[in-house]
């Protein structure tokens, strides 16, 4: 890792309107970026590493060229347009994977195209949050092709040249998303990437409240943890009925925060959290950041910090809202 490097994180909010076309969701991606040049030409340093939420891409199988009043709406009429295909999908255990296979390669590059403009022009790696795609390979002179029928939640990381170095899947799945016929990554596939920044490891939503996951990228001298996340749990509210326990503390006190504490490499963890409200699914969670306590790494600056989050180790950084879009930097430094 650079002794200096300055990380943006995207607490984005999609609306339907930014995935009725590819054009839509590239202009929204874009505001984002500009949204962070503006604040880089305000005298903060420019950013490094750019991480946005999970499920960016997700919704572009769904909503592209479309308009209905709710999810279950647009699941119902794809599978009255293709009975044969949603029936032999869901009676060999796939579920509903095949509304994000149909189209999967025109919804892919919609949603991943702008971000590597954005890596190129911008100059700086990004992680694009995540779609659910097919398992995808690269073959010359054919592009990008998928291996196998099933689909999974996919991340990647996009360095300055606009080149994917590579995939991460999503291991840890909702009952909701095995219910769907989401496929889990495994953890095989959990490796770090090599960059300029040091190793940089990506883990999906859930994926960072396991500490087998949070092991494997220690044990392979990981620095960087990205937790790209959305969440349709109200933040502020109880886990349980009558409980006191929150939505919010749980993440904070459980999560990859907590996790990488006393670890001999991991020294920092970012979680960039969704706000989007798509149809019928309002997504909430404050974007924060942690150090490993034991590590040397510290960030340059802490302005006005909430008293109310010190009883939290090693969190540095929380977005001041859950339910608004921000974009905020921090340069850390070792």
């Amino acid at each position: 890792m650079r002794s200096e490097t300055t990380i943006t994180i995207v607490q984005s909010g999609f609306q339907p309107r930014d995935y009725v076309s590819a054009e839509a969701f590239a202009a929204k991606v874009s505001w984002c970026f500009e949204t962070t040049a503006i604040r880089e030409k305000r005298g903060q340093p420019r950013p490094h590493l750019v991480a946005f939420p999970e499920h960016t891409g997700t919704w572009l199988s769904l909503l592209t060229g479309k308009s209905a009043p709710t999810v279950k709406t647009l699941i119902s009429r794809r599978v009255l347009s293709t009975p044969i295909r949603a029936l032999r999908s869901i009676t060999s255990g796939r579920g509903l994977s095949f509304v994000f296979l149909n189209a999967w390669e025109a919804h892919f590059h919609a949603w991943i195209e702008p971000f590597r403009e954005a890596a190129r022009y911008y100059d700086t790696y990004v992680c694009p949050g995540s779609a659910l795609l097919p398992d995808l390979d690269w073959r010359d002179g054919r592009g990008w092709q998928r291996r196998g029928a099933g689909i999974g939640g996919r991340s990647c990381l996009i360095n300055p040249q606009g080149r994917i170095l590579g995939w991460s899947g999503k291991i840890h799945l909702s009952p909701e998303e095995r219910a769907m016929g989401i496929a889990s990554a495994g953890t095989a596939g959990l490796l770090p990437y090599q960059t300029e920044l040091g190793r940089i490891g990506i883990l999906i939503g859930e994926d960072g409240f396991h500490e087998r996951a949070i092991e494997r990228l220690d044990r392979q001298d990981c620095r960087t943890v990205l937790m790209p996340s959305a969440s349709a749990r109200a933040w502020r509210k109880p886990v349980e009925p009558g409980t006191s326990t929150t939505v919010e503390h749980v993440w904070l006190s459980r999560g990859v925060g907590s996790l990488i504490q006393g670890r001999e490499c991991i020294a920092l963890a970012v979680n960039p959290m969704s706000v989007s409200w798509i149809l019928d699914r309002r997504e909430e969670g404050c974007s924060h950041v942690f150090i490993n306590r034991s590590n040397p790494l510290r960030l340059q600056t802490q302005e006005n910090f909430p008293v109310e989050y010190n009883g939290y180790p090693g969190l540095e950084l929380i977005a001041a809202s859950h339910d608004c879009e921000e974009i905020f930097s921090f340069t850390i430094e070792e």
